[in-house]
């Protein structure tokens, strides 16, 4: 039997709220183009797969059997902060900041999965 491993219901929403604006001569971001939806497919026999993996991320709070919102360091400057990872409305909410700290510039919200979840096929 195949094995699909489906979030339901899961919509990832980044709030940014970066403080200050960035120092006169920063150059600015290039625009970014969204790619092109992909062209619409038949309906997906499912019948054949099991569900292994879902949230409904219903409530408040993270179901901690599942997910960890762990304090680490990322990308060089920029620290994983669990109070900047949110539930609400069946939704994850992800804010970033800016820290102020010279080294570690950036404090972002991160959520990943407790354990790994590895299938076979």
């Amino acid at each position: 039997m195949r094995t699909l491993v489906i979030l339901t219901s899961c919509v990832l929403l980044a709030t940014v709220s970066l403080g200050d604006a960035e120092p006169a001569g920063t150059p600015a971001a290039p625009a970014v183009t969204p790619a092109p939806a992909p062209a619409p497919q038949g309906a997906i026999d499912l019948s054949s797969y099991t569900l292994t993996f879902f949230d409904e991320f219903e409530g408040t709070t993270f179901d901690q059997s599942k997910w960890d919102t762990p304090i680490h360091v990322r990308q060089g400057d920029s620290l994983w902060v669990p109070s900047l990872t949110t539930v609400t409305d069946g939704a994850v909410h992800l804010e970033a900041r800016r820290s102020g700290d010279p080294v570690l510039r950036y404090h972002c919200g991160a959520i990943r999965t407790r354990t790994d979840y590895i299938t076979m096929f």
